[in-house]
């Protein structure tokens, strides 16, 4: 199946049924590749552009000319190859499968090829080339000429040429967001997306963070607590979310802490259970390690 949208020059009325433009024509699918090359005429004199660009299911082929020329018919090639040409090696425009004539006076023509037509996939390379049939008025006088796109691979016989174009490809949807446990930070800090994190009203660098992962707690509550922010902050960062309460017991854990900053205002603080803000910065860091190892909102990233 082919479509094309079309665009009139000069005082002629739009074709009736058709939409001028080509993100008309598309709607609101997502485009990619943009691979736009002069039109020439005759060789050597600039009549316009041709850009081709695709969606998941489509490749626009879109002709645009300039300078006074107009369009009276194009054929287009597309596909895995070879351009349709004689034995001699001169192209064959009339053997091109998507051809058509278009009304007088059109200055743009948008082409709507399936990548179905033949199996085109993400990724593939396709040969396209492009031959317009041109015309440009002055007064009284035509001027009639073959237009090719102007591209890198000639042909061996006549005038034109042909080109090469990969199917883009949109990046896939980002993955579900997850989150990974204390431990697997620690092991891992190649895949650390921050540099710094602020607790207790001092700011700790990777080498510092790195060194309170690897302290034990031994009871004290000031540990526990500043492991799960720091792991907090790191799945943050790689995208987790937490839902309201979780949130909330974040902000408080860092609350905690800035608290109960002991007299060298540096990690460990030094708060055990004898102590009377233990038993909060403990249901705090509990609460942060349900998260942090995937038992709240967030699941467990695979990482084997």
């Amino acid at each position: 199946m082919l479509a094309a949208i079309f665009a009139i020059s000069g005082c002629m009325a739009p074709v009736d049924g058709v939409t001028a433009g080509l993100t008309d024509e598309i709607g609101d699918a997502e485009i990619c590749g943009d691979y736009e090359i002069t039109l020439f005429a005759g060789q050597h004199m600039d009549a316009g552009t041709v850009m081709v660009n695709n969606d998941a299911t489509n490749v626009y082929v879109t002709i645009e000319t300039d300078n006074g020329w107009t369009l009276n018919a194009y054929h287009i090639y597309l596909g895995f190859g070879p351009v349709p040409m004689n034995r001699p090696g001169a192209p064959r425009p009339g053997h091109f499968p998507y051809s058509d004539e278009v009304p007088a006076g059109t200055t743009s023509v948008t082409v709507t090829i399936p990548l179905a037509d033949f199996d085109g996939a993400c990724e593939d390379e396709l040969v396209f080339a492009v031959h317009a049939e041109l015309q440009r008025q002055d007064g009284r006088t035509v001027q009639q000429e073959t237009g090719w796109n102007d591209c890198d691979n000639d042909f061996r016989r006549g005038w034109g040429s042909y080109c090469t174009y990969e199917v883009c490809c949109e990046p896939d949807d980002p993955p579900d967001a997850c989150v990974y446990p204390k431990w697997i930070w620690r092991d891992h800090v190649d895949w650390w997306g921050i540099s710094s994190v602020d607790m207790g009203g001092h700011t700790y660098n990777t080498a510092e963070m790195m060194s309170l992962l690897w302290t034990p707690p031994w009871g004290d509550a000031s540990i526990e607590v500043a492991h799960q922010v720091i792991g907090g902050e790191l799945n943050l960062d790689a995208g987790a979310l937490m839902d309201p309460g979780e949130a909330a017991d974040f902000a408080a854990a860092v609350t905690w802490l800035n608290a109960n900053v002991d007299a060298d205002g540096e990690l460990p603080y030094d708060i055990y259970s004898i102590h009377a803000t233990f038993a909060d910065g403990h249901a705090l860091a509990d609460s942060l390690r349900d998260y942090n190892e995937g038992r709240g909102s967030e699941p467990l990233c695979a990482w084997f």
